[in-house]
């Protein structure tokens, strides 16, 4: 599943399964799973795929998560937008019963990070030159 885009109030994302885009609003969304008991904070479920049915989950990463191996690749901007998406539901509350927001800890992603990787917004965009995953801008070849 990947998110492309995350506004005030919505996240825009990919099945995986069909590929269907669409847009949910962040009140649809929760941190964590309760199911029969059990409590899995480390997990944020989307709501069901219209288009498919499908279900999926993203997963952010622990505060002391050692940065990506490919700086400013697909995956690297991708884990920072998952992040994001935590950081903003559990400002919003918006965590599942039995949980307890204070003990969410994970990684937060720096202002200077962000302004970094999404310089027009918080939307995934494909690397112009796919040929260089992993480089950043500046260790880029110039063409």
């Amino acid at each position: 599943m990947t998110i492309k885009k995350i506004t005030d109030n919505t996240v825009e994302q990919t099945c995986d399964a069909c590929g269907h885009v669409r847009s949910c609003s962040l009140d649809e969304l929760t941190v964590g799973v309760v199911n029969e008991g059990r409590i899995n904070a480390g997990v944020i479920p989307f709501p069901c795929c219209d288009n498919c049915g499908s279900v999926e989950y993203v997963i952010p990463s622990k505060e002391d998560t050692v940065d990506h191996p490919s700086t400013g690749s697909f995956g690297h901007r991708h884990a920072i937008l998952v992040d994001i998406l935590h950081e903003r539901l559990v400002e919003r509350g918006r965590v599942a019963r039995g949980i307890e927001p204070a003990k969410l800890k994970k990684r937060k992603r720096t202002k200077e990070e962000i302004d970094r990787w999404f310089k027009d917004g918080l939307e995934l965009a494909p690397l112009s030159d796919e040929s260089h995953k992993g480089e950043d801008a500046e260790t880029r070849p110039q063409q």
